[in-house]
């Protein structure tokens, strides 16, 4: 899908600056820059456009929302640093949410369902929007830390700038509308090539609803994904929740129409989540059944962090007791 985008373009993709000069504005900003026929710039040039997955320091990349970072390091080594600390801290964290979300699944079973018929209808289904709101936050730990893996490898190995790695999302729990969340919240990765497949082929026949062929390509692209598994496809669980989340984006235009103010604020939050958990739920009851959770290949018990972490403050808490009753 990549390729096509490539193959398609408007106009050439041309580096706007240098790796060592990429700042906060470069999607905006189209700085000129020294254009080499050297082979070496040509191939470092290939491989970035290759592996740069939001377009940063390429012309490209306009309109991409970069979120600002909490810490400006200028240090390659001291950002790396940084990058593993966090690296570490969101693995410990996925893995307590694997032991979590482990523990809900029935002894023995490697699928099962998130909606539990034998509890009444209120208890069933807080327990389905907590697991889904768990597993929400599971799927944005496990994308944190591949990419903190990620900035800490390139920059000390292939030498790039902290300012070619900035956030990757922007506190989607905050998000105050469903446009928000997609559009700036949530990582930015895959913009190019569902805006350029998926959307604009549709703007003259569906005009500001056009956006909703990018979701529907999105449900195909994590419909193969999980049939690449080897576990089968569920294209109403998995898929449904993207393309109500374009239904839900083409509301909100709607609304706007209507009323002529945005959705947002404290009500647009409320209906964020409440989207997300509606729809969000057949998506996670469809992993679990699939035995995703319950056969996770993240972490094993024998180096879970979170196992490890408990089993030391239980060897501390055993000791000192020892100690007090000697």
């Amino acid at each position: 899908m990549r390729v096509t985008t490539w193959s398609f373009a408007n106009e050439p993709y041309i580096k706007v600056c240098d790796t060592e000069k990429v700042s906060q504005n470069s999607n905006v900003k189209n700085m000129n820059s020294k254009r080499s026929d050297d082979i070496r710039n040509a191939m470092w040039n290939v491989c970035d456009l290759c592996c740069n997955l939001r377009g940063l320091g390429w012309n490209w990349s306009k309109g991409v929302h970069i979120p600002r970072p909490m810490f400006k390091v200028e240090s390659r080594l001291a950002f790396a640093a940084l990058c593993l600390v966090r690296f570490l801290l969101y693995t410990t964290a996925l893995s307590a949410v694997d032991l979590f979300t482990k523990g809900y699944a029935p002894e023995g079973s490697d699928g099962w369902s998130i909606f539990d018929p034998s509890l009444p209808p209120r208890l069933r289904y807080l327990r389905s929007s907590i697991l889904t709101i768990v597993a929400g936050f599971a799927v944005w730990m496990m994308v944190e830390l591949m990419y903190q893996l990620l900035a800490v490898i390139f920059t000390l190995l292939f030498r790039q700038h902290p300012s070619q790695w900035p956030p990757l999302f922007d506190r989607p729990w905050f998000a105050t509308s469903l446009s928000r969340f997609w559009a700036r919240c949530w990582h930015q990765i895959v913009r190019e090539w569902l805006v350029a497949i998926g959307s604009r082929p549709l703007e003259p026949f569906l005009g500001s609803h056009a956006p909703i062929g990018a979701f529907v390509l999105s449900a195909i692209f994590h419909h193969i994904g999980v049939r690449g598994m080897d576990r089968g496809g569920d294209i109403l669980g998995v898929g449904g929740y993207f393309v109500m989340h374009g239904v839900g984006v083409a509301l909100e235009r709607l609304f706007k129409r209507l009323t002529g103010r945005r959705v947002g604020g404290f009500g647009g939050w409320l209906w964020m989540w409440t989207w997300q958990i509606i729809w969000g739920s057949p998506l996670v009851d469809a992993m679990a059944r699939k035995g995703v959770i319950a056969r996770s290949e993240f972490f094993f018990e024998s180096w879970n962090p979170a196992v490890f972490i408990l089993n030391t403050l239980q060897w501390i808490w055993e000791t000192r007791t020892q100690q007090t009753v000697i």
